[in-house]
């Protein structure tokens, strides 16, 4: 635990000397611009001078409420400058918990909630610009195996702050997720490295903060759900013109000042723990440090290139079955997508086969295991010889099941291809001792046009003709 400790703090001492030039730069270039007000909104202004808030209290670094009762983060000074702008100034109404800001909106006891999002829909707000767009992670313990798919482990107790607007918006893509909703971040995580929680999930620098601040060297970032969090502010719905207000202050704050807000936040979590005794030794190995770097800049394209080699074999490994070198469900979920939308642009036609191998179940049973798995892999490589064209796509289904995916190839073509690979099947020799019967039974679909999107339902429609080719006898081939 200490050395994590001392390689976390050596890490955050480097960030500390970036930030101090960059924030440097920042006082000296004013990043923001002027707004112009409409005399309705000017009047507006003058009629309401203090403008009461609302917050998230546990959602650093964006936002807190700290232990003196201060709204801080990222939000709070991104305010403080929208507040110098337009000249007024705004009251901190204490809450719970985020949902609990919300329901105070909506109930006029505050005038705005300082952090929402696009997904959350409440008839009694209207939303302001995105002014931050981060992604959702998961965080996991350090010795759980990777689970690169969130909805392999929507099942397990995911942990997220009560009453978040991305619950809504998780369980509408993934379908209904087992969230276990906490009080705060910090909780959430502690229970992760607990082992009270699988997973939380909230958006990565959020996380990231929380994690170092608790020093929770047991948990990691497993991966990221295919969403993105778009905040925004929530003002009252009667208050119009205060939204549009908001919208133009926003809007005059570019990225480099909120990038530098960020790297403020992160840093002064680390200032508060220095042991200045040792500042100057950590400062001095923090630049032969950097030192050493400068003089390995020059290798740093080679070992980029490895990096960018190692990680596509990965990816062709993490969508590759291993016993039939079948394309596996991974495929399906992140490329079949895009080869789809090209297909379609392209106007190709689209044909789908579903297989199985007849009675493999009987064959395992009777020959064993072993026997079962030669004959998939002996069945795979006749299918590789067949189905071998750059639009054709192998994919290992299920146990004993195949799918073909082929795109352009015209349907008396791909329909004689699948009757010879019937025919070749039947006369395989699985083992050279005995005579193992082998077939399988074949149902296709042909697609004139290709479908744009992806959907399951597509080999629905070529397994009910597989149904009727087993339900005929087996080793038969039925298409549409």
């Amino acid at each position: 635990m200490l050395e994590s400790k001392k390689k976390l703090f050596l890490i955050y001492i480097i960030f500390i000397i970036s930030y101090l030039s960059a924030s440097s730069h920042m006082e000296n270039n004013d990043t923001t611009k002027s707004i112009h007000l409409t005399q309705k909104e000017k009047l507006f202004l003058k009629k309401h001078t203090v403008i009461k808030k609302c917050v998230d209290p546990y959602w650093m670094p964006l936002e807190e409420i700290n232990q003196q009762g201060i709204h801080v983060g990222v939000i709070a000074d991104i305010l403080q400058l929208i507040e110098e702008k337009i000249g007024i100034k705004t009251q901190l109404v204490v809450t719970e918990n985020w949902a609990e800001s919300i329901k105070k909106l909506n109930a006029r006891e505050c005038d705005i909630v300082t952090s929402d999002t696009l997904d959350h829909v409440n008839p009694l707000a209207i939303k302001t610009e995105v002014f931050i767009v981060d992604k959702n992670v998961y965080i996991t313990r350090a010795d759980t195996p990777f689970q690169l798919d969130f909805a392999s482990i929507m099942h397990r107790r995911i942990g997220i702050p009560i009453g978040y607007p991305t619950i809504e918006v998780i369980n509408e893509k993934y379908g209904k997720v087992n969230f276990v909703e906490v009080k705060s971040v910090d909780e959430g995580l502690l229970m992760v490295s607990r082992g009270e929680l699988y997973a939380f999930t909230d958006l990565l620098p959020v996380a990231s903060y929380s994690i170092q601040k608790q020093l929770l060297t047991n948990l990691k970032v497993a991966g990221h759900l295919d969403i993105s969090v778009p905040i925004t502010m929530s003002v009252r719905s009667d208050m119009p013109e205060l939204a549009t207000i908001f919208n133009k202050a926003l809007g005059a704050i570019d990225k480099t000042t909120i990038n530098n807000l960020y790297g403020k936040w992160i840093k002064l979590e680390y200032d508060v723990s220095i042991d200045w005794k040792m500042l100057i030794i950590y400062v001095l190995l923090s630049l032969l440090i950097l030192a050493f770097v400068l003089y390995w800049v020059g290798k740093l394209h080679g070992l980029n290139c490895k990096l960018k080699k190692a990680n596509e074999q990965l990816e062709l490994l993490n969508e590759t079955d291993t016993l039939s070198k079948m394309k596996n469900r991974n495929f399906i979920l992140h490329k079949l997508p895009i080869l789809m939308k090209h297909a379609h642009k392209n106007k190709d036609v689209l044909n789908i086969a579903i297989m199985d191998i007849d009675k493999f179940k009987h064959l395992n049973d009777t020959y064993g295991h072993d026997i079962g798995d030669k004959c998939i892999i002996a069945i795979s490589n006749k299918v590789h010889t067949i189905f071998n064209g750059k639009n054709d796509w192998n994919i290992r289904y299920g146990g004993d099941e195949f799918v073909i995916i082929s795109f352009g190839m015209e349907r008396v073509l791909f329909n004689d291809k699948l009757h010879l690979l019937k025919d070749e099947i039947e006369q395989l020799v699985i083992d050279d001792h005995k005579h193992i019967p082998c077939s399988i039974s074949i149902g296709y679909t042909f697609h004139s046009v290709c479908p744009k999107v992806w959907h399951e339902k597509l080999v629905a429609q070529a397994d009910r003709k597989l149904y009727e080719a087993k339900e005929s006898g087996r080793n038969r081939i039925f298409g549409e």
